[in-house]
């Protein structure tokens, strides 16, 4: 029916703001609270709709893009770690490292020399 499709559509545009403004901001440290006020959403709705197009949370989502953003500055520049993890939000280096290490199976360090 039409009301379907536009649902769908309208769910899909809030999916397509929620991504752009996610990875747009990625450097501050929002948070899913932050995405729903920018979108005007309930925080819950927002987290299932997510969910629903994607298949994963919009928490894993934004972590799983920090870390790839990290990825391309571990493999493009010669910041160091410390300041890898404070551009994607990560105060505390070591935290940073053990998140980096469970998505990715290797040490920060280790992904860099593997590209050098």
């Amino acid at each position: 029916s039409k009301t379907t499709i536009f649902n769908r559509r309208k769910k899909s545009h809030y999916l397509e703001h929620a991504l752009k403004y996610t990875e747009g901001r990625y450097c501050d440290s929002i948070t899913v609270q932050d995405i729903a006020d920018h979108l005007n959403m309930n925080r819950s709705y927002l987290h299932r709709l997510f969910n629903s197009f994607t298949g994963v949370s919009i928490q894993n989502y934004l972590l799983d893009y920090r870390i790839r953003q990290a990825c391309i500055l571990l493999q493009n520049t010669s910041l160091s770690v410390r300041s890898v993890a404070h551009t994607v939000t990560y105060a505390d280096p070591l935290y940073f490292s053990r998140i980096f290490y469970q998505k990715m199976g290797i040490s920060p360090r280790e992904y860099r020399n593997k590209f050098q």
